[in-house]
């Protein structure tokens, strides 16, 4: 007498595996319908239309990498297309958040100051920020996606700020745009993205630092995310850290903070220049000078704090 067979049944009588086969095969068609005759949404924010291109959700796009595609009208009657996506995020469809990258250097920023941001993005970072610096603060914004700088102009109305596009992955990039801006021009920088190439990350780097004045902050974040639970961990900062140590070596008068830090999966270093001693002249300064010092008495600068508190930057 043979036995019985064997098998676990849902209530529709058939076999699991058989079951999920035709739940799966029924949802793939029920969702191509659905997207099919979906509503393309449209919303309106603060004037600004944003009028979906496909029917895919924006959350579905940018879980596949995908990027979503708008056409946007603005207050004025100008028109184009815009795409969100991860690496180009706009605020008023994901949120604000890239405002972390900007943060970094909140509390060091006083009203009045002039700050330079490298990848400004689509222009929500640079608002924000331009709030801080109040009516007496300036901005120099540069930015690499063109879609990017066009729509940040048209959204975002940014008093005291020079937003420009500008091709920021050569060693030679920022020598145009930045190249009649005087030694300790801006009292912070943010570079959102070094460049991957060390040709070119060492002369963003050196640029950086030239025009950071003394005293003050900037914010140097790594390009691609770090694949490390925490991402200070990440081994490329130790390289970044010692061309940093050996840059101020070189130009006093030195650095006075190192320290690392993360903005969601990404890492960097947040850095403060120290302050020049008594006896320097500021840049800028050497014409005003009696010439008796030379304008080398910075070779304190030279030194690593980290080395003598323990901190992280004294790590090579």
């Amino acid at each position: 007498m043979s036995r019985p067979r064997l098998g676990y049944r849902n209530t529709t009588g058939a076999r699991l595996g058989e079951a999920e086969g035709r739940v799966t095969r029924g949802g793939r068609l029920w969702r191509w319908l659905r997207a099919l005759t979906r509503t393309r949404r449209v919303q309106t924010i603060d004037g600004v239309r944003y009028e979906e291109l496909d029917a895919i959700p924006l959350r579905r796009a940018l879980a596949r990498g995908v990027p979503k595609r708008y056409r946007v009208r603005f207050p004025g009657g100008a028109r184009m297309v815009v795409a969100a996506s991860g690496t180009h995020p706009i605020a008023d469809l994901q949120g604000p958040g890239d405002l972390g990258e900007f943060t970094l250097i909140d509390p060091s920023v006083r009203p009045g100051d002039r700050v330079l941001l490298l990848h400004a993005g689509a222009g929500h970072g640079p608002q924000w920020l331009a709030e801080r610096l109040g009516p007496t603060g300036a901005m120099v914004a540069l930015e690499a996606d063109a879609p990017s700088v066009r729509y940040a102009k048209r959204r975002y109305h940014t008093a005291n700020t020079a937003l420009e596009w500008c091709d920021l992955s050569g060693p030679k990039s920022l020598a145009g745009p930045l190249a009649g801006e005087l030694d300790g021009a801006f009292d912070a920088i943010v570079h959102r993205r070094l460049p991957a190439d060390p040709l070119a990350r060492a002369a963003h780097l050196a640029e950086c630092w030239r025009l950071l004045a003394p005293g003050r902050t900037m914010a140097l974040l790594l390009a691609s995310p770090s694949g490390h639970h925490d991402p200070r961990e990440d081994p490329r900062l130790a390289a970044l850290e010692a061309e940093l140590w050996a840059l101020a070596d070189e130009s006093p008068p030195g650095l006075e903070h190192l320290q690392r830090v993360r903005v969601r999966a990404r890492c960097g270093l947040l850095v403060r220049k120290a302050e020049p001693p008594d006896d320097t002249p500021l840049p800028g300064e050497d014409d005003q000078s009696d010439g008796g010092s030379g304008g080398s008495g910075g070779g304190g600068g030279g030194g690593r704090p980290g080395d003598e508190d323990g901190g992280i930057g004294a790590r090579r």
